[in-house]
């Protein structure tokens, strides 16, 4: 199992969720960003009890809720 957590370089994880948002951006296709919200769901837990050891998928998180239209 791969370390979910930022080091001094962002996980996997980290990456391909970055990644996810900003194909959506480019794109304005719906599945990346699904996608995208997905992966930040799938470490929700962690997410709430160690933000610190992710930064990197905060600043995902922070970004995805930016860019959100309203009501979504």
């Amino acid at each position: 199992i791969r370390d979910a957590s930022d080091g001094a370089t962002p996980s996997a994880n980290t990456l391909a969720a970055r990644s996810l948002l900003e194909l959506s951006r480019v794109t304005q296709k719906k599945e990346y960003i699904d996608r995208c919200r997905e992966t930040l769901l799938a470490f929700g837990g962690l997410l709430e009890d160690r933000p610190a050891s992710v930064p990197g998928l905060l600043l995902v998180l922070e970004s995805s809720l930016a860019s959100q239209p309203p009501g979504e």
